[in-house]
Order: structure tokens, then C-alpha cells, then sequence
């Protein structure tokens, strides 16, 4: 018995966490997870409203992997720091159309509390 699975062309879509995690001072990624058949034409990154230039840069570059149904698109940063963190935008094309999402990357524990409630201190 066969297996076969069929892909429907159409436009891209991003499939990626809104919230992405890394560690400061370490290096980092933000991960563009895209469903494209047929695979996309370009991915582009901006960050405050300007096309990442990896050439340029020296401290970003990209990896690609594809997978049957698209593509996973990976934006690496050297050595974080904190003005890295924030907001980046993938956005993908296709012959089909694109899809945009915006990606936060934000510091791994950034969002833990650092308060511990006990009964003793809660007032019933």
C-alpha cells in the first residue's frame, strides 16, 4: 500500500511561536516556520523598520531547511545583547502571495515570576 500526501499551492503561511526565548550575551535565533507550496521566493527579516542586510551586518546570518511542505527560515544573532530583544518581522513570498509575523524575541526567564506566594502571606 502507498502512502502519498498532496500539498495545495497557495499562498504562504507562517506557523512560528509569537514568542521566541534566548539568552543574553550567548547567541540566539528567531525561528520563521513557513508552509509554502510551492516554496517561497524570499523571506525578508526587518527589525525597527529595516530589511536586516545579513551581508552587512556581521553579526546576523540565516539558515534555511526544507521540508516537504515549506521551509524553516532561521535568523542567527552573535552575542546578544539587550537591545536585541524586541520585535522582529518575518515576512514570506510565494507566486501565490505572502504572509507576515511579527516574532518577539524576549530573555529566557524574562517572563517567570520572581515572587513565591505562601499561604502564611496570603490575608483570607
Amino acid at each position: 500500500m502507498n502512502n502519498y500526501k498532496l500539498y495545495h499551492l497557495g499562498p504562504p503561511e507562517i506557523k512560528s511561536k509569537a514568542t521566541q526565548f534566548a539568552e543574553p550575551d550567548l547567541d540566539g535565533k528567531v525561528s520563521c516556520l513557513v508552509r509554502s507550496v510551492p516554496y517561497p521566493d524570499q523571506i525578508l527579516w526587518v527589525r525597527d523598520n529595516k530589511i536586516i542586510d545579513y551581508a552587512q551586518s556581521g553579526r546576523y546570518s540565516i539558515t534555511q531547511t526544507q521540508m516537504a511542505d515549506g521551509v524553516e527560515n532561521i535568523l542567527h544573532i552573535s552575542h546578544l545583547t539587550p537591545s536585541d530583544f524586541g520585535q522582529y518581522i518575518c515576512t514570506v513570498f510565494n507566486g501565490y502571495g505572502n504572509d507576515t509575523m511579527s516574532i518577539t524575541l524576549a530573555e529566557t526567564g524574562q517572563f517567570r515570576s520572581r515572587h513565591f506566594v505562601t499561604v502564611e502571606n496570603i490575608l483570607l
